[in-house]
């Protein structure tokens, strides 16, 4: 079991071999990295977090709209069948997904949690209207 940590999640991420930056938190922020999976630069931050260990990890990509007004049929679509949750926020589709970290983690859950995350972002950037 590892611990609920920034630094725990980045070292069983490096192992999993992907290329994890840890971002220096601004004052009143929350940690976060960046992590390079592919061709994909997805964004994590935990949340929760309380004398170093953290609640949850939230992993996030976006998409530019460009002109076109969002969909919101087709991601209400994919929300109601899905793993991931699918927003706009300015100007952008976004897909997330959550990791408990609360009591600890393994690195085998942490990699099972991207690999399924990234096939999402896979179907959806595919399925993107």
């Amino acid at each position: 079991m590892q611990p609920a940590t920034p630094a725990a999640v980045a070292a069983g991420l490096r192992e999993a071999g992907y290329r994890v930056t840890v971002n220096a938190p601004a004052a009143g922020e929350a940690p976060s990295l960046s992590v390079v999976a592919g061709k994909y630069e997805l964004d994590m931050w935990f949340s929760g977090c309380q004398a170093g260990s953290c609640a949850r990890v939230t992993v996030s990509l976006g998409w530019e709209l460009g002109a076109d007004d969002p969909d919101l049929a087709f991601l209400n679509e994919w929300n109601s069948d899905a793993f991931t949750q699918a927003y706009v926020y300015e100007d952008a589709y976004y897909l997330d997904s959550t990791l408990t970290l609360r009591g600890g983690h393994t690195r085998a859950a942490l990699r099972a949690w991207l690999s399924d995350y990234l096939s999402d972002v896979a179907e959806f950037g595919a399925r993107l209207p």
